[in-house]
């Protein structure tokens, strides 16, 4: 049997994800950078190997489209990230404006799922 048998719901997951990278955000106060392990993210995502693994490209690429109070890509939450094979860890690099943004109450804006096919 595959563990490759369903089609995640990227939109999600990435909000999943980001409400994670969020709450680590609002605990640390000014944090720019974040490593997380891939065993956290199989975690988070209720142990759905497809999403940690081979979909989670797809599902990073939907989360760094996410704002913080205004859509202007300076309010980008995450400015660039780079997934570690190596390490099994992903690194996340923060806007220090969303950062700003977020910690002063800013909502959070979700990208918009019919701009995706």
């Amino acid at each position: 049997m595959s563990h490759f048998a369903h089609k995640p719901n990227y939109f999600f997951l990435s909000h999943t994800l980001v409400g994670f990278l969020t709450n680590k955000i609002q605990q640390a106060g000014e944090l720019s950078e974040l490593t997380i392990d891939l065993k956290d993210i199989f975690s988070l995502f209720h142990q759905d190997l497809a999403s940690t693994t081979s979909n989670l490209e797809g599902i990073i690429n939907i989360a760094d489209n996410y704002h913080v109070g205004t859509e202007s890509p300076e309010y980008r939450l995450i400015s660039s990230y780079k997934i570690h094979a190596e390490s099994n860890t992903v690194t996340f690099h923060f806007s220090p404006k969303s950062v700003q943004a977020l910690q002063q109450g800013q909502a959070l804006i979700a990208p918009d799922a019919n701009n995706y096919e």
